[in-house]
């Protein structure tokens, strides 16, 4: 008997996963989500308060922040390079959003995948979480000019333009790869810049401009 609720729970978390994976949170019903299961609409409250619940426990899945630090500590076990660790855990992070396109929109801001529990600033801790671990791998030294959380504001816009440059909706490994190692370069280096105001290379310019 309980075999066979739990099958029937499963059915209808995948044909959840699948609806919300390509509408969003806010755009599907849980009407929608019976007939996509093939069950009643008293079945589904038989398992879940509402909506929000469902996608709650679906968002707790797919973000295993211990499987994917598993996975990227199996991508670099055996490199050496401090470079070629960061870029394989970047890029390694990419195609791990890429696979989970919920997790994807949520990480982009997208409005339409938070619901009422699952909020931009929930999203925005398991962020800071994910790129946490990146600075738990001691080989790697990121400038001294460079903190953590600027680190991972940069690197949420360098996703953010990997995935807004999609070519028939697939990453351009060739963009992804020289973005990433651009941004690595940056990161890493200690090369001190000349104490510089923007402002005034900005008002210089409109004088230049207006000459």
């Amino acid at each position: 008997m309980m075999q066979k609720i739990n099958k029937r729970r499963e059915i209808i978390k995948k044909a959840a996963l699948n609806l919300f994976s390509k509408y969003g949170y806010k755009k599907v019903t849980i009407d929608e989500i019976v007939e996509k299961a093939g069950v009643a609409k008293g079945t589904f409250y038989l398992h879940f308060k509402d909506k929000d619940m469902l996608y709650v426990e679906i968002c707790d899945s797919l973000c295993d922040k211990t499987k994917l630090a598993k996975q990227l500590r199996k991508l670099i076990e055996r490199e050496k390079n401090s470079k070629l660790r960061l870029y394989k855990n970047l890029l390694g992070t990419i195609f791990y959003l890429n696979d989970r396109p919920i997790v994807r929109e949520m990480y982009l801001g997208n409005k339409n995948f938070f619901s009422e529990s699952v909020s931009k600033s929930e999203v925005d801790k398991y962020k800071k979480k994910i790129l946490n671990m990146l600075f738990e791998d001691n080989s790697v030294k990121i400038s001294k000019n460079i903190s953590t959380d600027e680190f991972i504001e940069f690197y949420s816009m360098i996703v953010k333009t990997i995935f807004l440059h999609k070519k028939n909706n697939q990453i351009d490994l060739i963009y992804t790869d020289k973005i990433i190692k651009l941004f690595i370069d940056g990161v890493t280096s200690d090369n001190n810049w000349k104490n510089i105001s923007p402002n005034e290379v900005i008002e210089n310019f409109k004088k230049c401009y207006e000459n």
